[in-house]
């Protein structure tokens, strides 16, 4: 996949996940709790943006012809 396309999608999947916590922090600052799916849901949402953000380093430093760490703690540092 190129590197622009690749971008594009993780944006796309950024602003998803993101209006997610949007909804969960209007819901909790009107009072409202969460309920187990809705807590689900968003520890959901934080797993896919926390894995967006490790492939994206891991493409950027494959991109920069670098070695590309196996764990998303070594591909952030190695940024």
């Amino acid at each position: 996949m190129q590197l622009d396309l690749y971008q594009e999608e993780c944006n796309r999947t950024a602003n998803e996940q993101t209006a997610v916590f949007a909804e969960v922090k209007q819901r909790i600052a009107s009072g409202l709790g969460l309920s187990l799916l809705e807590q689900g849901g968003t520890l959901h949402a934080l797993q896919v943006l926390v894995e967006n953000a490790t492939g994206k380093s891991k493409h950027w430093l494959k991109a920069a012809h670098t070695a590309v760490p196996v764990s998303a703690y070594d591909s952030f540092a190695s940024l």
